[in-house]
């Protein structure tokens, strides 16, 4: 599908989402249901004005879709439809010259905002991950993944087949990992421990802002061995140790606090129990398995989310605090504290013996 057919598309929003607002809306059940039905469509936009870095454009000035166009070799007409579309939702403004302004919802599609989050709204422009969401049905009816069906290999597969995916994909989680990474050490105390091990921490960045906090710690990351081969060729000196693996396998270290971030929600529950058995067959006396998980919260719009994970994965899912409490005592654990990480959506689930 080409760019353009795809801003037709979102274009579609300039005419289909209501222009009831607030309180006529709260009157209005109808439009209420109108405009979650056509919901895809305004988020497509929103794909699509992060992916082709809109806002850097508007960051010195407000421009018309005619200038905004000309520098990104688009239709000016379609790109008007889309950006005045997005105009009704607070996400820009439009003067009576009709020249675009950012509001506080776009300055957070800035590439350099502090706590920007172009990169993870951007990587939802990836056709096949639209793709998959569109098939959702077929994990209704089978309880597979949609992806694997449509595409005949899993959503990781995939990104190790595409370059150009891959790298939109982790620029995108590293928009949310930057605020986790820097709130995580702030609310939880990792200086009872002498000793951790990262599983699955990707290239270490959580362990280092945990190191920069606790110097003394022994810290490990453990990955699989292309990861750390990665690390190895970028960071040649990290202030970690490197260990090569499968947690579905053998975890064959010891240490008091063993760190799962953003790792179980990947796995249906009895490949999460292997994983937290060997987590657990790797704790020293007295240690703790350190969850950092979304919680999934009846009623809360992070249900969206879970949708996603359902098309991507199929098993891949969040839990709820109830769920975790069933994972903890099947490996013989509790629950024995839940934190919530300011500012972003995670939660720190502490499992001890």
């Amino acid at each position: 599908m080409s760019l353009k057919t795809l801003l037709l598309a979102a274009g579609i929003i300039a005419i289909s989402i209501s222009p009831y607002t607030g309180a006529q809306a709260a009157e209005l059940p109808r439009t209420q249901l109108l405009n979650i039905a056509y919901g895809f469509l305004p988020a497509r936009a929103l794909h699509i004005v992060a992916n082709l870095k809109i806002a850097d454009l508007l960051k010195d000035s407000p421009k018309t879709a005619d200038e905004l166009a000309s520098k990104l070799s688009v239709d000016a007409q379609v790109l008007n439809r889309v950006m005045a579309a997005l105009v009704g939702l607070n996400v820009f403004t439009m003067d009576a010259e009709n020249r675009f302004s950012l509001t506080p919802l776009s300055e957070l599609l800035l590439s350099d905002e502090k706590n920007s989050l172009r990169a993870a709204i951007a990587k939802e422009s990836d056709e096949k991950r639209w793709q998959a969401t569109g098939h959702l049905e077929y994990a209704l009816k089978t309880g597979e993944s949609p992806f694997q069906d449509l595409f005949k290999m899993n959503f990781y597969a995939y990104l190790k087949t595409d370059p150009a995916a891959n790298e939109l994909f982790n620029e995108g989680m590293s928009n949310f990992s930057e605020i986790e990474h820097e709130n995580i050490p702030s609310v939880f105390d990792f200086s009872k421990a002498a000793t951790i091990i990262d599983i699955g921490g990707g290239r270490g960045e959580l362990l280092e802002k945990i190191l920069e906090k606790n110097p003394s710690i022994n810290a490990t990351l453990f990955e699989l061995p292309d990861a750390i081969e990665s690390v190895k060729k970028d960071n040649p000196t990290p202030k970690f140790s490197l260990k090569a693996g499968s947690f579905f396998v053998d975890i064959p270290l010891k240490a008091d606090f063993i760190v799962l971030k953003r790792v179980l929600h990947n796995w249906n529950d009895e490949e999460s129990i292997k994983i937290l058995e060997n987590c657990k067959n790797a704790l020293n006396p007295d240690g703790k398995i350190i969850i950092i998980e979304r919680l999934q919260q009846i009623g809360h719009h992070s249900l969206g989310n879970d949708l996603l994970m359902l098309a991507m994965g199929g098993s891949a899912r969040s839990r709820t605090e109830t769920e975790f409490h069933k994972l903890a005592k099947r490996i013989g654990m509790v629950v024995n504290k839940i934190t919530v990480v300011p500012n972003t959506e995670m939660s720190i689930i502490e499992l001890q013996l």
